[in-house]
C-alpha cells in the first residue's frame, strides 16, 4: 500500500494499496501470490516516484516473482490527493523491514537506488532538545532553551547555521513570538513562545536545515526533570510567580530582581498582581539544567538572598518577602560555577494568611559563564626574548594547561580565582602571538579544544607552533550555551624559547678544480643551502639574528678511516643567517698541504661534510659522518652530513733540461706529477695546468718563449706546445716556470716547498760544462 504524509504518529492517509485503490475497489485479499508465498522464489519489487514533470509527482509499485515485472499499484498522482503535506525540495529514503513473531519474516536485500539527480546526506541533526521552566503562565511568554544536537546524548552540538520549524506553526490562543521558523548558530538559542489560555500544547521541530535525522525524536525538559517527549506537553497556567534572573558571570551576585506574585487580569492578557503590601514566605529550590545532575563532578548550591537553598522541591528553603503595593519583592541570587541552572519558587496559601488553597509557582532558567580562562605551561620567560632559555622544538608538542575561572572580588588575576568545575565547551578557538622575533608567527598544531568538565575545571591539550621564537598562546572568545556575553579571549604569558628541530642541507653543488680532481691548496667549487626546520621537516623563518645560536664547521676524513682532517681546511666565511636559510657559495675551498709542506695522500675518497655546532643542542639532520669514528651509524655517533666526495692529490710540476741546434726551436717539456703515498708518478688526468710563455722566466736573452697550448694534455706538454725559439746562435739559457702554490716543490732540498721548477737550454753543439762533473734532472 501507499500512505501520504505524516508527522510523529499523526497522518499517514492510506492512498493506494494492491487490492483496494481507495476509490473503486475496496475488497481485499487479491494479490497472487500472496506476499507471505515467497519461501521457494523471493519477490522483487520496483517502487517508482517520478517528478519529472513540473507540478506533479507519479508514484507506481512493480513486482517480479519470477515471471518478470507486474504492476501491483498503477502510477497515480500524489500531489492531487487530499490531506499533503507540501513537498520538500529533497527527500531522504528510509527503509524498514518489518518481521512478525512467528509467520511474517520479511528481509531487505539486493536494494538498488537509481535516481536522476541525487546528493550525499552530508550533515544531519540528530535531533533538538528544548528546555524550559515548567512553570508557564499565560499572561507572559515561555523561553524556551533550543539546541540542535549533533550526537544522541547531546555532548556535540551542530554549531553551523541551523534553520528549524517548530510546530505547531500556528496556535489559535498565543504562537511562537517572532514566527515558527527560527535561524541560529553556535547549537543553541533561546525562542519565547505565548499561549493565552491556561492548558497545555505539544511542541516540536517538523523540519530543518540541515535535516534532522529520520526518524528521531524531539526531547524536552521541564525544570530539572528528565528529558522526554512527554515533556514537550508544556502547561501553561493562569497565576504564578514572576521573576527574572539575568545570565551572567559565575560567582558573581546579582541583586534587586523582582519577584512578582501575579494572575493574568480579567480584562486583558497581562499580569496583574496577586496580592500587594503583604510579607510572605516563598519557598526557593534550584534545578541543575546544562549539565544535569548525572554529569556533574561538583554540585554547587544556589544562593538567594546569600543563603543556600534547596535543591529538590520537597523541601524548598523559605525565604521571607516583603510584597509592595505593586506585588513586587527584590532578592539576590547567586551561583558560584558555570552552566545552564533554574531557580524555582512556591508561594502556598494558608488560613492564617485568607489564601487557603492558593499556589502561585514560577521559574525561570539562566546562565552563569567563567569569568575567563587561565592559559599555563612550564615554558613561560619573562624576558621574551632569545635569551629565553629552551623549552621545546619547533613543531614539538607540549602540554598547555586551561583552566575555567569564576568571578571573585577584587582579584587581578583570573588564574588565582575559584574554578567552575562544570564549563564545558566544544570547540574553542586557539591562537598565538609572536613576541620575538620580528618574524613570522607561524602555524599551531592544535586550532581549537573541547574543555573538559573537571573538579579543578582543567583541561589538559597538547599544541604545538611550527615556529622559532617566543610565543603567547590564546583562547578565542567563546559564545557560551545562548548567552550573548562570551566569556573573554584569555592570554597566557610569554613562551619559549622555541628553536629548530634540526638543520638541513640542500642544493649541494661542488665542482673539482682540475676536472675529475683537485690538487692540495688548489681552490675549488663548493655551494649548498642550510635550512633551520621545525619537526615536520619546514623552513623555521624565525631563525636569524640573536635567535641563531649555531656555528657552521666544514669536516674533512678520507676513506672513512678516523683521521680528521678538518684542521687542513680552508674556505671562504659563512654568511648570516635569514629567515631560516643560510646559504653558502665559494670558490676558494681547499686542503693545505701538511705544515711543512712534505708530500703525502693521495685522498682519492676525501668526505667533505657539514657540522652544525648549536648551542641549544639541535644538529644536522640526518648525519652520515663522524671524522673521529670509522664507524659512526653503529653506535649512532655521527655528527655531520656529507657533502661531497672528492679526489684530493699532492702535486708538482717538473721541466726537463733541453738542448738542441741552434737554429732550431727548443721545446719545453712539462710534467705534472702527483705522490701515489711511495713516489711520485705523472698525473695523467691533468688536463688543466697552464700553459703559458708568460709564465716561462729566462736568465738572459738569448732566445724567446712561445705557447701554441694553453693546458697540459694528460698530464705533459702537448707537442710544439710551448717552445723556445731558436736563437740562430750557440748558448746557454737558465728556465724557470712560475707555477701556482698548488704546484711547488722543494726543488733544491732546503726544507721550503715554494720553489718552481728551474731547467738548463742549450743551443749548439752538445758537450757538456766543463765546469760540472756530473748532471742529472731534480725530482
Amino acid at each position: 500500500m501507499v500512505r501520504g504524509s505524516g508527522e510523529g504518529t499523526t497522518g499517514y492517509r492510506y492512498l493506494r494499496g494492491t487490492c483496494n485503490n481507495g476509490a473503486t475497489n475496496p475488497a481485499g485479499g487479491c494479490l497472487s501470490p500472496r506476499v507471505d508465498g515467497n519461501e521457494a522464489n523471493p519477490h522483487r519489487y520496483r517502487f517508482t516516484v517520478d517528478s519529472r514533470t513540473p507540478g506533479t509527482t507519479i508514484v507506481s509499485v512493480e513486482r517480479d516473482h519470477g515471471t518478470g515485472f507486474i504492476t501491483l499499484i498503477e502510477p497515480f498522482n500524489v500531489r492531487t490527493e487530499p490531506g499533503q503535506a507540501a513537498v520538500p525540495e529533497n527527500f531522504f529514503l528510509s527503509l524498514t523491514g518489518s518481521t512478525g513473531g512467528s509467520t511474517n519474516i520479511h528481509e531487505l536485500d539486493n536494494l538498488s537506488i537509481c535516481a536522476l539527480r541525487s546528493s550525499p546526506v552530508g550533515q544531519q541533526i540528530d535531533h533538538f532538545e528544548f528546555d524550559y521552566s515548567g512553570r508557564a503562565l499565560t499572561c507572559k511568554p515561555e523561553t524556551l532553551t533550543v539546541r540542535a544536537c549533533a550526537s544522541a546524548d547531546c555532548d556535540r552540538l551542530i554549531t553551523d547555521p541551523v534553520r528549524a520549524t517548530l510546530s505547531p506553526a500556528t496556535i489559535a490562543n498565543g504562537g511562537w513570538v517572532g514566527g515558527n521558523v527560527l535561524n541560529f548558530s553556535g547549537g543553541t538559542t533561546t525562542v519565547d513562545l505565548r499561549r493565552n489560555v491556561a492548558g497545555s500544547m505539544l511542541i516540536g521541530v517538523s523540519g530543518s536545515v540541515p535535516a534532522t535525522r529520520p526518524l528521531s525524536q524531539t526531547l524536552c525538559r521541564a525544570g530539572g526533570g528528565a528529558l522526554s517527549t512527554a515533556a514537550c506537553n508544556i502547561n501553561f497556567a493562569s497565576a504564578g510567580l514572576v521573576f527574572n534572573v539575568p545570565d551572567g558571570i559565575a560567582n558573581q551576585p546579582v541583586s534587586n530582581i523582582i519577584v512578582a506574585a501575579v494572575r493574568q487580569s480579567d480584562v486583558s492578557q497581562q499580569c496583574v498582581p496577586q496580592f500587594a503590601n503583604v510579607s510572605r514566605n516563598v519557598g526557593f529550590w534550584g534545578s541543575y539544567i546544562d549539565p544535569g545532575v548525572a554529569a556533574r563532578p561538583v554540585s554547587m548550591p544556589l544562593q538567594v538572598n546569600g543563603a543556600n537553598i534547596s535543591l529538590t522541591d520537597t523541601s524548598p528553603t523559605a525565604v521571607p518577602l516583603n510584597f509592595d503595593a505593586n506585588g513586587e519583592a527584590l532578592i539576590s541570587v547567586n551561583y558560584a560555577d558555570a552552566g545552564q541552572v533554574q531557580l524555582s519558587g512556591r508561594y502556598s496559601g494558608s488560613a492564617a494568611n485568607n489564601d487557603n488553597g492558593l499556589v502561585l509557582n514560577g521559574a525561570d532558567q539562566f546562565i552563569r559563564r567563567p569569568a575567563g580562562l587561565c592559559i599555563k605551561n612550564n615554558g613561560h620567560c619573562l624576558a621574551a626574548d632569545a635569551s629565553c632559555p629552551v623549552f621545546k622544538r619547533a613543531g614539538e608538542s607540549f602540554p598547555l594547561t586551561i583552566s575555567a575561572h569564576a568571578w571573585q572580588e577584587g582579584s587581578t588575576d583570573i588564574c588565582t580565582n575559584p574554578a567552575t568545575p562544570n564549563f564545558q565547551q566544544n570547540n574553542i578557538g586557539l591562537n598565538h602571538i609572536l613576541q620575538a622575533p620580528a618574524g613570522v608567527p607561524g602555524t599551531l598544531g592544535l586550532v581549537n579544544y573541547t574543555h573538559q568538565r573537571a573538579v579543578n575545571s582543567q583541561t589538559l591539550v597538547q599544541q604545538s607552533v611550527s615556529e622559532v621564537g617566543v610565543f603567547r598562546f590564546n583562547t578565542a572568545p567563546i559564545n557560551y550555551l545562548s548567552m550573548s556575553d562570551p566569556v573573554p579571549a584569555a592570554s597566557g604569558q610569554a613562551t619559549g624559547r622555541f628553536v629548530p628541530a634540526d638543520f638541513a642541507v640542500s642544493d649541494i653543488s661542488s665542482s673539482p678544480a682540475c676536472g675529475s680532481f683537485s690538487y692540495m691548496q688548489q681552490p675549488f667549487d663548493l655551494g649548498f643551502t642550510l635550512t633551520a626546520r621545525n619537526t615536520l621537516g619546514q623552513r623555521t623563518r624565525n631563525y636569524f639574528g640573536a635567535f641563531a645560536n649555531s656555528t657552521l664547521l666544514l669536516q674533512a676524513e678520507n676513506a672513512d678511516n678516523g683521521t680528521d682532517l678538518t684542521g687542513r681546511l680552508s674556505s671562504s666565511g659563512f654568511g648570516n643567517w635569514s629567515q631560516g636559510l643560510q646559504p653558502f657559495s665559494t670558490t676558494e675551498l681547499l686542503l693545505n698541504r701538511l705544515p711543512g709542506g712534505a708530500a703525502d695522500g693521495p685522498f682519492s675518497t676525501l668526505t667533505i661534510a657539514l657540522n652544525v655546532v648549536d648551542d641549544d643542542g639541535s644538529m644536522i639532520a640526518n648525519p652520515d659522518t663522524n671524522t673521529s669514528n670509522i664507524a659512526c651509524a653503529s653506535d649512532n655517533s655521527c655528527n655531520a652530513a656529507a657533502l661531497l666526495l672528492t679526489d684530493i692529490r699532492y702535486g708538482r710540476l717538473q721541466m726537463a733540461n733541453g738542448f738542441g741546434p741552434e737554429f732550431d726551436d727548443l721545446p719545453v717539456n712539462l710534467t705534472a706529477e702527483y705522490w701515489d703515498g711511495s713516489r711520485f708518478i705523472n698525473n695523467t688526468a691533468d688536463n688543466c695546468s697552464v700553459i703559458s710563455a708568460a709564465n716561462l722566466s729566462l736568465s738572459n736573452g738569448l732566445t724567446t718563449a712561445q705557447a701554441s697550448a694553453t693546458t697540459l694534455n694528460s698530464g705533459k706538454t702537448p707537442p710544439g706546445g710551448l717552445l723556445l725559439v731558436a736563437p740562430d746562435e750557440t748558448g746557454n739559457v737558465e728556465a724557470t716556470y712560475q707555477v701556482p702554490v698548488w704546484l711547488q716543490y722543494d726543488w733544491n732540498d732546503d726544507g721550503n716547498y715554494s720553489n718552481s721548477p728551474v731547467a738548463e737550454f742549450m743551443f749548439g753543439r752538445y758537450r757538456g760544462n766543463p765546469r760540472q762533473i756530473y748532471w742529472q734532472e731534480r725530482f
